[in-house]
C-alpha cells in the first residue's frame, strides 16, 4: 500500500518534509488509504505526545478499545530518508525500538478524525 501510493503521489512524498515546507499530503493520503481497509490506521504521536504527530509514521490502534490517544498501538516508520534528498516508502514496525528507547506511541487523528 504505502510503495502503490507513493507511486501515485511521487510529488508529495518528495515534498513531504514539513520542517522544509513542505506539507501533509502523502501521509494524509497513506493514511486515507490504510483507513479503507481498516480504520484503526491513524498517525503517532511523537514521544506518546499526540499533539506532536509524526510526519513520517503512522500508528495501528492493535486494541479493542477506542482509537484516539491510546498507547496499544504498532509504530510504522513509512518514509525512509525522510527530509533527505530522496525520500522514499518503506514499512519499518517500530513498536519495539520505540519501547526499548523508553518512550511509547500514542495514535491520533491530528484533528481529521
Amino acid at each position: 500500500v504505502v510503495d502503490d501510493v507513493a507511486r501515485q503521489y511521487s510529488g508529495a512524498l518528495r515534498n513531504s518534509c514539513q520542517s522544509h515546507g513542505g506539507s501533509w499530503e502523502f501521509l494524509d493520503r497513506l493514511v486515507d488509504r490504510l483507513r479503507t481497509y481498516d480504520t484503526r490506521w491513524g498517525y503517532n504521536g511523537k514521544r506518546g505526545n499526540a499533539s506532536d504527530p509524526s510526519h513520517d509514521i503512522v500508528a495501528y490502534n492493535f486494541g479493542a478499545g477506542p482509537d484516539n490517544g491510546t498507547t496499544n498501538v504498532y509504530i510504522i516508520d513509512v518514509i525512509v530518508g525522510h527530509c533527505g534528498s530522496n525520500p522514499a516508502s518503506a514499512w519499518i514496525d517500530q513498536t519495539q525500538a520505540t519501547a526499548n528507547s523508553g518512550t511509547i506511541g500514542r495514535w491520533t487523528g491530528r484533528g481529521r478524525f
